[in-house]
């Protein structure tokens, strides 16, 4: 177990527990107080890490990705419980500004052909979103902004199912899918950062005056001197 423990990168105490509540299963008797571990034990170990670790996923939810795995299902329906588990399950979408959302969410999956379940929880954390837009009153921006986001999705989805699509077992795919996700994730939320610095200087937007601070008792002050 020890030395399953430093291949996966988990604590001994961990890899125990994992077992216990059956997560993880048991190794090979080779004695009474020994078991034998294979590299499919290390890989389960980095995918529990992964989708705890990266995707903050309960307990709970690993249990439900892993009872999907053990059971053989298509890997489609793998991934899917990956994104639901991610996107926290899913939520209501009664108030007017879900409906309003939903409609919207609908509409830009039938222009991308985007084959997908409407109950799942990342379509519901989409209309989350775009709802608690609305109710702040940012509703029509992103609703412009919608398309444009959903045709660089495809761009940015294809290569995500592409670097992972070569992983030898399911744990393999389904690790590699959540760090795509998360860290991915990130990473382009540092980029799209990145290209709105750049933007804005070559728009010239960034040197463009501030009206308000022209109006301020201390920019009129400034003026004076």
């Amino acid at each position: 177990m020890a030395e399953l423990s430093r291949s996966a990168g988990v604590p001994v105490a961990t890899v125990k527990y994992y077992l216990r509540e059956g997560l993880l299963p048991a190794g090979e008797r080779t004695s009474a107080n020994q078991a034998q571990y294979d590299d499919a034990h290390v890989r389960r170990l980095r995918l529990i890490k992964a989708l705890s670790e990266y995707g903050g996923i309960s307990l709970g939810g690993i249990r439900h990705i892993i009872g999907k795995i053990d059971d053989g299902v298509p890997l489609g329906e793998v991934l899917g419980a990956v994104e639901f588990e991610l996107a926290g399950g899913q939520q209501d979408t009664e108030s007017p500004s879900q409906q309003w959302a939903r409609t919207l969410v609908e509409n830009v999956v039938a222009e991308q052909r985007w084959d997908l379940d409407p109950a799942g929880g990342q379509f519901a954390r989409t209309v989350a979103v775009l709802a608690a837009a609305r109710d702040a009153g940012h509703g029509e921006l992103l609703e412009q902004l919608l398309p444009i986001y959903a045709a660089h999705a495809t761009t940015i989805a294809q290569a995500d199912v592409e670097s992972v699509s070569g992983g030898q077992t399911t744990d393999d795919v389904v690790e590699g899918a959540v760090a795509g996700i998360v860290l991915g994730g990130a990473m382009l939320l540092g980029l799209r950062e990145l290209a709105h610095e750049a933007v804005t200087h070559a728009t010239g937007l960034a040197d463009r005056d501030n009206p308000t601070s022209r109006q301020t008792p201390a920019a009129r002050g400034r003026r004076r001197g």
